[in-house]
C-alpha cells in the first residue's frame, strides 16, 4: 500500500512539471518586448503562473505590471522595474532581456506561442493553419 501512494505522489510530481515549453515563452516575452503593444493579444488568458521558468513568471509580472499602467513593456521599462525591484539580475541581468529579444524575428506569432505555453501538450491550431508546440506528452 506504502508503494501505491508513493507512487503516487511520484505520479503527482511529475504531471506538475509537465507541460513546459520553454521555447514558447522566451518567444512570448521576445514578442512582447519587440512590441508592447502585443500584450493585448495575451493577456486575457497568458497568467505568470503559466510560466515554468522563475526569471519568466517574474519578467511576466513585470510586463503586466506596465501595461496595466499603461506603460509600454519594452527593455528600458522591464529593465528598469526589475532593477526598481532588485530583480534584474536574479532573472538573468539586461543581457537575458535582451537575449529574449534576439530570439524572434517579430511579433506576429505571439498569440501562437502563448497558446502553446498554456496547451502545450498537443497542437495548436489557429488562423494561419497549424503548428507545433513543440513536444508532445
Amino acid at each position: 500500500m506504502l508503494n501505491l501512494i508513493g507512487m503516487k505522489q511520484v505520479k503527482d510530481t511529475v504531471e506538475k512539471l509537465l507541460p513546459q515549453n520553454i521555447e514558447a515563452e522566451c518567444g512570448v516575452l521576445g514578442s512582447i518586448i519587440i512590441d508592447p503593444e502585443a500584450i493585448v493579444q495575451v493577456s486575457d488568458f497568458l497568467h505568470p503562473d503559466d510560466f515554468y521558468r522563475d526569471a519568466h513568471h517574474t519578467i511576466y509580472e513585470v510586463i503586466l505590471q506596465l501595461y496595466e499602467e499603461h506603460e509600454p513593456a519594452d527593455f528600458i521599462t522591464i529593465c528598469d522595474e526589475l532593477e526598481r525591484r532588485n530583480k534584474l539580475e536574479e532573472v538573468g541581468g539586461a543581457s537575458y532581456i535582451t537575449s529574449l529579444i534576439n530570439q524572434v524575428p517579430t511579433s506576429g506569432n505571439v498569440e501562437l506561442w502563448a497558446y502553446c505555453r498554456t496547451h502545450g501538450n498537443f497542437t495548436a491550431l489557429n488562423s494561419r493553419g497549424w503548428a507545433d508546440c513543440g513536444y508532445r506528452l
